[in-house]
């Protein structure tokens, strides 16, 4: 039997005491796991098969919310090779040591047959290819106007930072917000007079689009008043 603290609310610990009995029919069962072949043991919480893990059976009641608990994994590895260890005759310890041994032998083979004078060269293009970027990259930090960069930058954060604890960064923004709403109202409550400026400007503009059209056809009728010239108009056939 293994007692759990867990910490929730209470909220949380009404529903979990609900609940208990119906995840436990639906398969929740508590396991001891390992972190890895050597690692530390923890509790895990998992849904299974409840027929093949059926909660234990007992005389008492528990004064605590109870869940039922399976086997760990790794025990019934553990289990199944010595199951399986204890199964094997002196017949069958020789074939796997043969097996074991034929393995070792291909492996040796294929080792052997690695390109490794050609991977030895790749390896060592590499490693140049890898020293000139370290060299270029030395040249690049040992420059003095990248320097000089990472001060100018330290200096406009050094001054951002004096403008945000002196408070000017945020009356600067209160000001700017002021001026926008000021200059809404302003929008808002001369919104006739703008539309009637649009207007008067928009009709001098077609004013000065007809006077430059009539400068252009009559430049002489436009400065001193002549006629404009006549148009020869076409002749209708007799």
């Amino acid at each position: 039997m293994v007692r759990v603290e867990v910490n929730v609310s209470g909220r949380e610990a009404v529903q979990m005491r609900q609940d208990a009995k119906a995840l436990a029919a639906e398969g929740l069962r508590a396991q001891t796991q390992l972190a890895g072949l050597t690692g530390q043991q923890y509790l895990a919480l998992d849904f299974l098969d409840p027929k093949k893990y059926p909660p234990l059976r007992f005389d008492w009641t528990p004064q605590f919310p109870y869940l039922p608990s399976a086997p760990s994994s790794a025990g019934e590895i553990i289990s199944k090779a010595q199951s399986f260890l204890a199964s094997l005759n002196e017949a069958d310890i020789k074939t796997l040591g043969h097996s074991l041994n034929t393995l070792v032998a291909d492996l040796d083979n294929k080792l052997d047959e690695l390109p490794v004078t050609q991977l030895a060269a790749t390896l060592q293009d590499a490693l140049k290819k890898a020293d000139g970027t370290f060299t270029s990259m030395d040249q690049l930090l040992a420059d003095p106007s990248l320097k000089q960069t990472f001060d100018n930058v330290a200096v406009i954060t050094g001054q951002v930072r004096r403008m945000a604890d002196n408070g000017d960064l945020e009356r600067l923004v209160q000001e700017l917000d002021d001026a926008s709403g000021r200059l809404d109202a302003l929008i808002l409550d001369n919104q006739y007079d703008v539309r009637a400026i649009v207007e008067d400007l928009r009709t001098t503009a077609t004013n000065l689009r007809a006077l430059s059209e009539n400068f252009r056809r009559y430049p002489a009728g436009v400065l001193v008043g002549g006629p404009p010239e006549k148009i020869q108009l076409p002749r209708r056939s007799p």
